[in-house]
């Protein structure tokens, strides 16, 4: 059986309210935010992320928001990495899921 050449991804993660102001990150949030930031290393090392990131605003700034480009070989693959996020399985975060085309690679 022959596999699916990759497709890209982008997911869009935003915080969840509650978590949109500072003061609200307690030992427990913050290691969800770690072990979100771990998942992206695994991924990498897996070569099924190609890059991932946030802005630079503030945590309480409402234009925050990160991404995340990933490469599957189907959406439901890409969904399946996307709700595997300990951010988004722990609520911290919500995501939203987009093909997407790489204009110019790194």
């Amino acid at each position: 059986m022959q596999t699916a050449p990759p497709q890209t991804f982008i997911y869009v993660l935003k915080l969840k309210p509650p978590f949109q102001n500072p003061e609200s990150w307690d030992e427990a949030t913050q290691k969800i935010a770690t072990d979100h930031w771990q998942y992206f290393i695994d991924l990498k090392a897996k070569n099924q992320l190609v890059l991932a990131g946030r802005t630079a605003y503030p945590v309480d700034d409402k234009r925050i928001f990160g991404i995340a480009i990933i490469y599957a070989s189907t959406q439901a693959i890409a969904e399946q990495i996307m709700h595997n996020d300990p951010a988004i399985v722990n609520h911290l975060m919500e995501a939203e899921l987009h093909p997407f085309s790489i204009a110019v690679p790194l």
